[in-house]
């Protein structure tokens, strides 16, 4: 996991510096508190999850920096930490987008990496997982206050095994495509995500909607919830969470 690390946080700080350089920076985000209401996903990665009952995570502790960059340049950044009551420190994960307005308004193109390890107490030699990954954002509809837009996604790197079950077996095979729609808005005070998503891989598949609601108290302060739910046609996950988010800029 940390050579997964290497390529995508050296090319940030070389362009932090470039741009900070040509007085071409902007810098803001938030900080995460989330709690987590129902989540049936355990939160310890290994090859055996019979016996995952009680070990999904309670809470999740992160800081999500966004980044301006020069030449239609935007990365954000979002190390966080997942705790539970039963396993103490659960999980350590950072996830990373690297976005270019390649068609202002209609087409972006990216590329994602996520690794995540485990750094709980019971089982801290387990091992981390990681993903990466090169998307579309195609926007293609503006109805009022609503946004849609695809995101084809290609992964050329999927740590977490696509098919759900108990015990999985050293090779199982992870995504290697994905096709979400995405509908956003924004009415006032409130602003939400609804995603709906199939993840594809050879002779697997997984479908899933993941949703989220926000609701402003002032400029900096925010409450929202959260949920997901996916299946691969046998066995399912479903996560619910409510959060608060702190602004800063």
């Amino acid at each position: 996991m940390q050579k997964a690390l290497v390529l995508p946080v050296f090319l940030i700080m070389a362009l932090s510096a470039y741009a900070q350089e040509k007085n071409e920076f902007d810098l803001s985000g938030e900080l995460r508190l989330k709690y987590f209401a129902l989540s049936d996903e355990p939160d310890i990665f290994r090859n055996d999850y019979t016996e995952h009952q009680g070990e999904n995570p309670d809470v999740e502790f992160g800081l999500l920096a966004d980044v301006k960059l020069p030449y239609k340049l935007d990365v954000d950044l979002y190390p966080y930490a997942q705790y539970s009551q039963e396993n103490k420190i659960a999980r350590l994960g950072l996830k990373t987008n690297l976005r270019y307005d390649m068609w202002e308004d209609i087409l972006k193109v990216g590329f994602t990496h996520h690794s995540w390890h485990n750094a709980d107490v019971e089982s801290p030699h387990s091992g981390g997982r990681s993903q990466d990954s090169v998307f579309a954002d195609i926007y293609f509809a503006k109805l009022d206050r609503i946004e849609l837009h695809l995101k084809p996604r290609f992964y050329f790197h999927g740590g977490e095994p696509l098919e759900i079950k108990t015990v999985y077996a050293g090779n199982e095979p992870g995504v290697s495509g994905e096709l979400a729609l995405c509908v956003s808005g924004d009415y006032g005070r409130f602003s939400g995500i609804l995603e709906p998503y199939i993840q594809t891989s050879w002779g697997v598949n997984r479908y899933g909607v993941l949703g989220e609601v926000d609701y402003a108290l002032n400029r900096n302060l925010s409450l929202f919830v959260e949920s997901q739910y996916y299946t691969d046609g046998e066995e399912n996950r479903k996560v619910v969470a409510v959060g608060m988010n702190v602004k800063f800029k």
